[in-house]
């Protein structure tokens, strides 16, 4: 057996990590992401087999940095202790061999390939375990961990002989604690694990079982023992969650979270008290377990968005790609707004990536116009400068010039002849810039508001300027090439190396707006068909028109071989092929041959933080949301991993449904042959025309003041002549409208942009947040709901404001809460989450809450159970939430629910924490950051197929990512009786 020279009188974890992760060199990324790290301090060379970590003592110190979480480190005695368990994996024989496990200085400074992503125990936050608030950052000097040196709280173990899958324990004590505060780091805390006189290899255990980050829990030295224990057995390791139940089937304590434990016999010992630290009375209880292998996570494509290789970055997001460029080798696509998505990238003509730009210029990262010349890319930002790229790297060389100039969309820069030309529309000039001096002007010619230029072979310049194309010499004369009368709203131009021919972009909606934002006279306004793209001869004559005129329909199937929404930049290429931008439903980018056959289309950039999910009926069939008030369905294919737009409707424009900016959620019914949609944001209800492409409303129980619903001008003009802020509507008579005489104006409960979900049977259930609750007695209630009252001829239900009905009241704890998301499960029970507290932790969006809940209901309203915490670190531990947004669903009788701040968590029907979803990622060759949200998660889908198949739908920062989540079939449960004395 391994003797060891020190006992361990504390509370054990295990330190397990993945089989593939020993089989990397320092720095990089393991199989199950940021998460599971072991980076090799020295010496790199020594690192062992695929299934082992090896510390050989040599001429370096043998040694490897592992990292821990101290989520749950707390106590509120002042020094508390722990230790590690390490398995072995060869024998050890000839000792002693001593083993040590100190703490790392400055390790987030400089230690190791890749520790700056993550804080070393050095730089710790601590705050009151009562009100959560800081007590200091981890910027400031003050008492804790923050004054360890190396060597302090350090562990050690002695190895005389010890066989193969034997442990050693190295215990770690006097953590000081000062009473009732405690210790948070950003992500988890740095340990050097070093060894002397020897070589140990410790074992990785099974890597798909333990899948998950070391977890370092400790407990008081010297506390009372626990009041009750738990024995269980485990045939295999794997992640545990235990939960305490009173009779009632309420959670009284979350006991156990995620917590990795070995094969065989355990112990969990309970001190009798509750969740929240308080005492619960003596008496039977029951305890259930629920073990699990971890969820995996596999990348299945990309919605909206679709490069060569589907998971690369594309740009836009507030705005698609709106400018595209080409040279002889690629083509350069950019957005003028990117919060989070490169603002350009490259790509070859056959789809593969060159180089990412993930620089910023201006406010989001916006370029609004691209052209190419002698390996340079240049570009106006959207912090209006002129900026020049290596077009090779994509790395930005210089500011050329502050041109003082508004950066819109009238901007437009070309090159050609050795020339860089720049327009400004509102500063009615034409400039030729210096390619190489930063701020050098050589010249400038005056033009009315002078939009698109194109440089011709001969170096002549070509500007569209005043609805017509002029031509500029050499010596600045001017005159007309194309007449204002044979164009309509002309944008952008350009013209076609190999021909001569000059290609103009109408373009009516874009300049109108354009103009209006420069607040021109309105006479100045284009109106007419418009959005085509014409070909003239260098002459002017006209030589032929791609696109229908007025442009394809904006809504209805979607139908591209009829041209244009709303066409803006185009790029004639060099083999009398062109690209142009279409920058509105959905927007895209197409590479036309000359005669107009569509050879490629390019889709995106989305809105930011856009949804898609699945029609039940038919999960081919996914909508999604997008810019401008857009919704897509669009046919997918999950075998061969494609998608296409199918139909496009029109959401903005349908009274009752104009909810701005705000991402909505789309739930899909079916109801009388007819297909149905139900808002999240809002208690609305419409019906899809598909062949028309209209959203016809039928139902809307809105408080519309400050973005919520908007129903039509007399409705809000009723509400304000009789003092209501709320209204409820049904199409009674039919006919698709919003009319007054079929309005009404409660005086209970008043509905904003909170969470809501409706049925199949209709009954629609309305979140807390921003709702303003009239009776008293119903402040904390955990939601309410309305059930039909009765239907249209038509089918359309009607609601009773009057028969509204109320869940049992939230929890005294819990007073002030807001409803964050809500989900009924086909047995009745209702999942709610909700975020409330005082503002405490780390983080944009959770340091604005102090709680994080998912309650569980039964079909009466009565509250079965609550559970979760709020996470005060910059990371979160298992059961830990930082700010909720949304129930996306329930799969395989376990509720999922997304986190503002990139999480996903799932909990199982009982309250057990099962874990994250995409925190253990199939990587198969691909990057890691698909499998990380790369914005604000407003939430997404989550679909089980009739054959338990399990499809999550990822709002991301311009698409939605859809991966298939499996380990659902791992789950193995346990339960049993305690009696606390």
């Amino acid at each position: 057996m391994t003797r060891t020279a020190l006992s361990v009188a504390f509370l054990g974890i295990v330190l397990m990590t993945t089989a593939s992760a020993f089989g990397k060199g320092g720095g990089e990324e393991l199989r199950n992401g940021e998460d599971t790290w072991i980076e090799a301090a020295a010496p790199h060379e020594k690192r062992g087999g695929d299934a082992t970590l090896r510390l050989l003592d040599g001429d370096l110190p043998a040694a490897a940095l592992i990292r821990f979480d101290l989520n749950e480190l707390s106590g509120k005695g002042a020094v508390v202790g722990a230790h590690v368990r390490l398995k072995l994996a060869a024998p050890v024989a000839g000792g002693p061999v001593t083993v040590e496990l100190l703490t790392v200085p400055g390790a987030d400074r400089g230690w190791g390939a890749t520790t700056s992503t993550w804080a070393s125990i050095n730089d710790p936050g601590i705050f009151d375990l009562q009100t959560g608030k800081p007590i200091r950052t981890p910027w400031q000097s003050g008492p804790g961990l923050g004054q360890t040196d190396t060597g302090r709280l350090s562990g050690k173990a002695e190895i005389e002989t010890a066989e193969a899958g034997e442990t050693v324990d190295i215990p770690i004590g006097d953590i000081e604690l000062i009473n009732r505060w405690v210790l948070h780091t950003w992500e988890g805390a740095g340990f050097l694990l070093r060894v002397r006189g020897g070589s140990v290899a410790f074992h990785s255990f099974d890597a798909r079982a333990l899948a998950d980050r070391p977890v370092f829990v400790a407990r008081t030295e010297g506390g009372t023992e626990p009041a009750t224990a738990i024995s269980y057995t485990l045939e295999r390791p794997g992640r545990v969650s235990v939960n305490i139940y009173n009779e009632q089937g309420g959670v009284v304590r979350e006991l156990v979270q995620g917590a990795t434990r070995l094969a065989g016999e355990h112990t969990e010992g309970w001190d009798g008290l509750d969740t929240r630290g308080e005492a619960v009375r003596p008496g039977a209880y029951t305890w259930k377990l629920l073990q699990t292998q971890g969820l995996n996570a596999e990348y299945v494509m990309s919605l909206g968005v679709n490069p060569k290789t589907p998971w690369d970055r594309w740009p836009g997001n507030h705005n698609p790609v709106t400018n595209v460029a080409v040279d002889d080798t690629g083509v350069y696509f950019s957005a003028g707004s990117n919060e989070g998505p490169p603002p350009v990238v490259k790509d070859t003509f056959e789809g593969k990536r060159l180089w990412t730009n993930t620089g910023h210029f201006g406010a989001f990262g916006g370029l609004y116009s691209l052209a190419t010349m002698d390996g340079k890319l240049f570009a106006i930002a959207a912090d209006g400068r002129i900026h020049r790229l290596n077009a090779t790297t994509g790395r930005d060389e210089i500011a050329l010039a502050d041109t003082k100039a508004r950066p819109t969309v009238l901007r437009d820069l070309a090159t050609g002849a050795g020339q860089l030309v720049v327009s400004g529309a509102d500063q009615n000039l034409v400039r030729w810039l210096s390619p190489e001096e930063a701020g050098k002007v050589l010249r400038e010619v005056q033009v009315t508001q002078p939009l698109g230029v194109a440089v011709e072979k001969d170096g002549s310049v070509l500007v569209i300027s005043d609805a017509r194309v002029l031509r500029i010499g050499k010596a600045g004369e001017q005159r007309d090439v194309i007449a204002a009368d044979r164009l309509v709203g002309p944008a952008r131009l350009d013209v076609d190396p190999k021909t001569g021919d000059i290609l103009v972009v109408e373009s009516v909606g874009i300049v109108a707006w354009a103009l209006r934002e420069m607040k021109l006279p309105e006479e100045t306004t284009p109106v007419g068909i418009g959005q085509q793209v014409k070909r003239f001869s260098r002459d002017g004559e006209l030589l032929r028109t791609y696109g229908e005129p007025g442009g394809r329909p904006k809504v209805g199937p979607y139908q591209p071989e009829r041209g244009f929404v709303a066409p803006f930049d185009i790029i004639a290429c060099l083999d009398g092929s062109f690209m142009v931008t279409d920058i509105e439903a959905p927007p895209r980018t197409v590479h036309y041959s000359a005669d107009g056959r569509i050879l490629r289309e390019w889709f995106g950039g989305m809105a930011y933080g856009s949804y898609a999910g699945p029609d039940p009926a038919d999960p081919t069939s996914v909508w999604m949301v997008l810019n401008y008030g857009y919704l897509m369905r669009m046919s997918v294919d999950y075998e061969e991993r494609t998608w296409y737009p199918a139909a496009l409707f029109r959401l903005d424009e349908t009274p009752g449904w104009r909810v701005g900016g705000v991402p909505i959620r789309i739930y899909v019914r079916h109801h009388n042959g007819q297909t149905w949609l139900a808002s999240d944001k809002f208690a609305g209800i419409a019906r899809v025309d598909e062949q028309a492409g209209k959203i016809i409303p039928l139902t809307a129980m809105a408080f519309p003041m400050g973005g919520g619903a908007e129903p039509t001008d007399e409705i809000l003009q009723r509400m304000k002549q009789n003092g209501k802020l709320t209204y409820q509507w049904a199409d009674r008579n039919g006919n698709g409208k919003m009319e007054l005489s079929e309005a009404e104006f409660p005086s209970g409960a008043m509905h904003s942009l909170g969470n809501s979900y409706v049925d199949e049977n209709w009954n629609y259930y309305l979140g807390m947040s921003n709702v303003l609750w009239v009776y008293a007695n119903r402040t904390r209630a955990g939601y309410a709901w309305y059930e039909p009252v009765g239907f249209t001829a038509q089918g359309t239900p009607i609601y009773d404001n009057e028969k509204q009905k109320h869940a049992d009241p939230l929890p005294e704890f819990m007073s002030g809460h807001q409803n964050a998301g809500l989900w009924k499960t086909d047995d009745g029970h209702v999942f709610a989450a909700y975020n409330g507290g005082k503002g405490a932790g780390l983080g944009f969006w959770s340091a604005r809450v102090g709680d994080n809940k998912l309650a569980c209901f039964t079909a009466d309203g009565k509250l079965k159970w609550v559970v979760g915490r709020h996470s005060l670190t910059g990371g979160a531990g298992p059961g830990e939430g930082r700010y909720f947004v949304s129930i996306l669903g329930v799969v395989h009788d376990c509720p999922v629910v997304s986190d503002m701040e990139s999480l996903f968590h799932v909990w199982d029907s009982d309250g057990l924490w099962v874990g994250r979803l995409l925190e253990n990622p199939v990587l198969d060759g691909k990057p890691s950051y698909i499998f990380k949200v790369k914005c604000e998660n407003f939430g997404g889908d989550i679909y089980q197929w009739p054959d338990g198949r399990v499809f999550l739908y990822a709002s991301d920062e311009n698409r939605v990512n859809v991966f298939s989540i499996t380990g659902w079939d791992q789950f193995k449960r346990q339960a049993g009786k305690v009696q606390l004395p």
